[in-house]
């Protein structure tokens, strides 16, 4: 897998905590729940007090905020301690039985909105132009998802066809089996999950990556199934929550990521695709929508 990880100086330092804490082990999440519990506390906390309070030892400390991508333990205080203070900072309620409408529109809203902000603090650039780069070479791209996955995945292979790039996607798991079993070198595998743990779709893209396609995934979870088997690894930051909300705001990360694939991608290949582009709107408009003549 490649190294593509958002850098830590970029990366919020709680959004980080909580997208590989399903992965930690079972001493390092310890120290996470503390911190995350207990953030402005911690924050002020030397090494030692925050392992006897976590119940752990101060080298479980030291892994856990290494794991993270932090050279110091100071370095990692310093990010959370930014972090706390930043004026965008929400906090999350869960919806509970008695809210009203109206606080049930605003706690969506604002569940996504957090999803967003998180989610553009750590994707890493790089990744992302990678991944565009790849798919505007690709000689097909192949699109694995289950469920609310493959709502995401249906999205982008109408927005890469609109590209002009030959794209398959289906919901049929047998189909996506025959689609990865059919992948070759030079081809591009993207596999959605946000729980990275999908078996499906993990085991096709490991079939993509034997195959020596170009792999790529869209998932929640650094450390999580589908990272070890993908190239490319493009990060969304959903904060769960009691309210399993993850099929929805965790899915307006995704399309928006798919959204900058396909811009990253319609710019370089602009020379290539525009005219096509303004033949396939003008069939739309055609076809699909009534003359403003009538």
């Amino acid at each position: 897998m490649g190294n593509n990880r958002a850098g830590a100086k970029e990366t919020n330092c709680l959004v980080k905590i909580r997208s590989h804490y399903p992965f930690m082990k079972k001493a390092e999440q310890k120290v996470a729940d503390f911190i995350l519990n207990n953030d402005k506390v911690a924050v002020s906390l030397p090494i030692t007090e925050v392992a006897r309070r976590s119940g752990v030892s101060v080298a479980t400390v030291s892994r856990f905020y290494q794991n993270l991508s932090f050279d110091s333990y100071q370095h990692f205080r310093i990010r959370l301690a930014q972090d706390l203070v930043s004026p965008i900072a929400e906090i999350y309620e869960d919806i509970e039985k008695g809210d009203s409408s109206h606080d049930i529109i605003q706690k969506v809203f604002r569940k996504n909105i957090e999803s967003l902000r998180d989610t553009q603090k750590i994707l890493d650039t790089k990744s992302l132009l990678k991944a565009a780069r790849a798919i505007s070479k690709a000689k097909a791209v192949h699109l694995f998802g289950i469920g609310g996955s493959a709502v995401i995945a249906r999205d982008a292979r109408i927005q890469f066809l609109h590209l002009g790039i030959s794209t398959s996607c289906y919901d049929d798991v047998y189909l996506q089996l025959l689609s990865a079993l059919s992948l070759k070198k030079g081809e591009v595998a993207i596999g959605i999950s946000h729980s990275g743990e999908t078996k499906s779709t993990v085991d096709f893209l490991a079939l993509a990556k034997r195959a020596k396609a170009t792999t790529v995934c869209i998932t929640n979870y650094a450390n999580s199934p589908i990272t070890k088997v993908a190239d490319i690894c493009l990060l969304t930051a959903f904060r769960e929550s009691k309210v399993q909300a993850a099929a929805i705001s965790s899915r307006i990360a995704q399309l928006s990521i798919v959204d900058v694939l396909y811009i990253l991608v319609a710019m370089q290949k602009s020379g290539e695709i525009i005219p096509q582009v303004r033949k396939i709107d003008e069939q739309v408009e055609r076809y699909l929508r009534y003359s403003q003549k009538r």
